[in-house]
């Protein structure tokens, strides 16, 4: 790609239409998704003047990293495209990755609008892959309550649109609940409290059963504090082998 592709003054006309938002270190693909929805509202479809866009937001420390790939995308036909898969391979969570963190989603869901449900089914599929396979759709199926399971996988529903579609209709039906679950939790407010076993304690068993602590989330699903050290370093610690600046931690 020369560089009058990118300095000429329709180019210039063009990029200037577009502010995209900043990029995401931790999860690439969201930021892709975002500027390229940018880009179709700004009628931008050539991938050099996308790849220009792309390129000036990235942030130094990454430009570092692909300083080889910035090279090889001045020579292709589509130097977006080369920039979006270098990144994502590269700083993305894997396609094994994606899936592992989609099978550790909790069997147990309740209280979600299917709608919701299936958006946090789909934010763990990997860039490209389809929603539309049964087995995708048997694990959006298996984690709605049972009495609307059974409705909604008796229906011919060939696609993740059509059958969200279904189960939001019929939790819309329903005024926005599970009647299974409701119930269930009013059983569990009138049923008695258990009696400790001592003579004259009244007021039944007062001792609180002990609590397991919480497991500590994977890398991806970890929230940086923000006290000024870098997502590795408050994840792993000593044991960390990459850093993003800017970073306090005290050994750098």
């Amino acid at each position: 790609m020369s560089r009058d592709d990118l300095t000429s003054p329709v180019a210039a006309a063009a990029t200037s239409q577009v502010k995209l938002c900043p990029y995401d270190e931790e999860e690439p693909h969201i930021w892709f998704r975002l500027i390229e929805a940018q880009f179709a509202a700004a009628g931008i479809k050539s991938q050099k003047l996308k790849y220009a866009n792309a390129l000036a937001n990235l942030p130094k420390q990454v430009l570092r990293d692909i300083l080889d790939t910035i090279d090889a995308c001045n020579d292709s036909d589509e130097p977006f495209d080369f920039l979006k898969n270098t990144l994502l391979g590269q700083f993305g969570k894997s396609k094994w990755q994606s899936y592992f963190d989609l099978l550790r989603l909790p069997m147990e869901m309740q209280g979600l609008k299917p709608s919701v449900l299936m958006g946090k089914l789909k934010q763990n599929l990997p860039p490209g892959a389809s929603p539309d396979n049964d087995l995708f759709l048997a694990m959006f199926l298996i984690r709605l309550p049972a009495s609307m399971r059974e409705t909604v996988g008796a229906g011919d529903h060939r696609t993740a649109a059509a059958m969200v579609k279904a189960a939001d209709a019929l939790w819309d039906a329903r005024g926005g609940h599970d009647p299974t679950v409701a119930a269930a939790s009013t059983q569990r407010s009138r049923s008695p409290a258990p009696n400790s076993g001592k003579r004259g304690d009244k007021r039944g068993g007062n001792a609180r059963p002990k609590s397991r602590p919480p497991s500590r989330p994977d890398f991806y699903s970890f929230q940086n504090p923000g006290n000024g050290v870098c997502k590795f370093h408050n994840y792993y610690a000593n044991k960390a082998n990459r850093c993003i600046s800017p970073c306090s931690w005290s050994e750098n």
